[in-house]
């Protein structure tokens, strides 16, 4: 069914330019309570995923601040822009009025079924010394492919209203785990700068304007 909803084209939006995006829904939405009464995640966490964004996206442009650290704020910020977006959607109901009201850009589409589960079946390779390659197989429906490679296996990973990556306990107890999340419309993510002989561990979420999938099952290699 073609309806009015919120236009996702703020993933398309140019590196480091995210934060000021997403200022227009600190005016739009947290600004006008009366009609958006229960965001899915406050003002200052919000206000926090925005500083986190900006702050990183210095630094990583400054040549001080790894991408992988960058792909970290990017992704937790996104995913609450996505979340929010749904809920605009839910509270317009069609209204193009109200979508512009929140901050949003209104958009005629197709709403999207949330991606299945079962989309990413993950396959590993490896690269030179150093490098891990991962794929996932093509998702129908899928807007982007979020990919998280670990030195430990974790006994879960979420993500949760306020758009962190949450990892659940590490099996092993190690001090010295290591995580990094890669997010773009790429099945094929490529992960340097790891420790040759080295077993890492790769998950996939896939999403689209309708949410995000369950994560992978997970998948090992070891680094050459």
């Amino acid at each position: 069914m073609i309806e009015i909803i919120c236009s996702r084209a703020y993933r398309k939006t140019p590196l480091g330019e995210l934060g000021t995006f997403a200022a227009r829904q600190i005016a739009g939405i947290f600004g006008n309570a009366t009609v958006f009464v229960a965001p899915p995640i406050t003002q200052p966490a919000f206000q926090t995923l925005i500083d986190n964004y900006t702050t990183d996206w210095g630094l990583f442009n400054a040549g001080t601040l790894a991408r992988a650290s960058f792909n970290i704020s990017e992704t937790a910020l996104m995913v609450a822009l996505d979340d929010l977006a749904d809920y605009v959607d839910g509270i317009a109901a069609g209204n193009s009025e109200i979508v512009a009201l929140s901050g949003f850009y209104p958009i005629s589409d197709t709403k999207n079924k949330r991606p299945e589960p079962e989309a990413a079946v993950v396959e590993l390779s490896q690269g030179t010394v150093g490098v891990i390659e991962s794929k996932c197989k093509k998702v129908e429906n899928a807007d982007y492919y979020i990919a998280i490679i670990t030195s430990r296996p974790f006994s879960s990973i979420t993500i949760n209203g306020d758009g962190m990556v949450l990892f659940g306990p590490d099996p092993e107890g190690s001090p010295d785990r290591f995580a990094s999340v890669c997010v773009n419309k790429s099945r094929n993510k490529r992960f340097s700068g790891l420790v040759s002989d080295r077993r890492y561990y790769v998950y996939y979420i896939v999403g689209n304007s309708s949410g995000l999938s369950e994560i992978s099952e997970v998948k090992s290699v070891l680094c050459n």
